[in-house]
């Protein structure tokens, strides 16, 4: 298990290490999205806001600040994605709301959100 720093992390991302930008997804996906899925109350949304998080990361990751949170940092940027998507959602005309639960995510959400596929597809997506 690497103990490496999120600054530490970013530099090595910034050199372009693609062990630091999958190390930073473990690190981070799940809270991400946890985010995710409170704003758009839908999994698939939810999955497809912390892939663009990540692939944002990738690509801007020499806008981040050493100064501030990571954490915060990526939590702003998918929350924004979200907030984009929620947007776009109202101009299809989908749910209206975005908490109205459809029957079957009732259930909690614990166990469904799987690291290694979420990582192999960000992976496909930046390499494509």
């Amino acid at each position: 298990m690497n103990s490496s720093t999120d600054i530490e992390l970013m530099q090595q991302l910034r050199g372009g290490s693609e062990s630091a930008l999958r190390q930073l997804i473990e690190r981070h996906s799940e809270r991400l999205y946890r985010l995710a899925y409170h704003l758009l109350n839908d999994r698939d949304a939810a999955s497809d806001a912390v892939q663009e998080t990540f692939i944002r990361l990738w690509k801007h990751s020499r806008r981040y600040d050493p100064s501030k949170s990571l954490s915060t940092w990526l939590c702003t940027i998918c929350a924004r994605r979200c907030y984009d998507e929620r947007r776009s959602q109202r101009r299809r005309g989908s749910r209206s709301h975005p908490h109205e639960r459809r029957p079957c995510e009732s259930q909690p959400i614990r166990g469904t959100h799987r690291r290694p596929r979420k990582t192999e597809t960000i992976w496909n997506t930046m390499n494509s």
